[in-house]
């Protein structure tokens, strides 16, 4: 009797370590994607307002993209999305939005 209550708390403990190393493995892809998105919305921020860069559309970078929109002449508005895998290979996003003025990027 005592062996089976002792297999059954192994059991157990196992299979919380195996779900605490999952979460942090899904935790830190989220992370990795967060910061690349910040990443990517504070290169921008050192360019001209008239940068290629940020021309008016959407731009391919490694691990996701970005889209640029005007607020209006003298504002533009980034979102930021990098790509996540999840559980079964589930594609998740992360998504960071930002402004520039041409006031502050001449």
């Amino acid at each position: 009797m005592a062996g089976l209550l002792a297999a059954i708390a192994i059991g157990v403990v196992a299979q919380t370590m195996i779900m605490g190393r999952r979460s942090a493995m899904l935790a830190q892809r989220q992370m990795a994607a967060l910061h690349a998105a910040r990443a990517t919305l504070e290169d921008l921020g050192r360019l001209d307002f008239n940068h290629a860069r940020l021309a008016v559309g959407r731009h391919a970078v490694s691990g996701g993209h970005y889209d640029v929109s005007l607020a209006d002449p003298r504002t533009k508005d980034i979102v930021a999305r990098m790509m996540w895998t999840g559980i079964g290979g589930r594609t998740n996003w992360v998504e960071l939005t930002t402004s520039l003025s041409s006031a502050l990027h001449p």
